[in-house]
């Protein structure tokens, strides 16, 4: 969850705010150009690619992360269908008396 006070996941914006920024200008004479660092909003590719390329991997961690979670889901959701079955016949042969607990009344003949 993103967090405005404490900056918490603002990470990779903060850290593509934080290249420098600057502009190009035409000289006075008007045959050159100029980089002017602190002005315009250009940055540099690289340290851009670098900044994005770490939040891909974290992103891609995430979704590995998701998808076995989903699978471990799935097979939780697959082991209480089968207890509920097992739990559905084990009443229904106590209650036809297929089934008798230790201890119980039933008479033996």
């Amino acid at each position: 969850m993103r967090n405005i006070k404490t900056r918490e996941g603002y990470e990779y914006w903060d850290k593509l705010c934080a290249i420098p920024n600057h502009a190009f200008l035409f000289s006075s004479d008007g045959k050159r150009i100029i980089a002017t660092p602190g002005m315009g909003t250009w940055i540099d590719q690289h340290a851009a690619q670098e900044v994005v390329d770490a939040a891909q991997d974290e992103i891609n961690a995430l979704r590995r992360e998701m998808a076995a979670l989903k699978r471990d889901c799935k097979e939780l959701l697959a082991i209480k269908s089968q207890f509920r079955n097992y739990r559905d016949t084990m009443r229904q042969m106590f209650d036809t008396g297929e089934l008798v607990c230790k201890g119980g009344n039933k008479e033996s003949s």
